[in-house]
């Protein structure tokens, strides 16, 4: 199970390289597409502004943060880890 936080409505991962290696592992053993977007604070900002972006966003598999203010961002909400199934 991958940790993950939701930034306004963006479920982003908790990832580090190696979780992330171990993600991308699995998937090409077990033959499955993954479809991954790095997500930065303007695309947190476009999200919340153009439905579209935010819809086209929530359809990838998983959202890895693009930088350290995603983190910052939810670390000043105070956004609390759950678990992707």
């Amino acid at each position: 199970m991958v940790k993950k936080i939701k930034v306004l409505d963006i479920d982003i991962a908790i990832l580090d390289n190696s979780g992330l290696k171990d993600v991308l592992k699995d998937a090409t053993e077990n033959g499955k597409k993954i479809n991954i977007s790095k997500v930065n604070t303007e695309f947190l900002q476009r999200a919340r502004h153009i439905k579209e972006f935010s819809d086209t966003l929530a359809k990838f598999d998983l959202n890895v943060a693009d930088g350290m203010g995603v983190l910052w961002v939810a670390k000043y909400m105070s956004i609390p880890i759950t678990k992707i199934p």
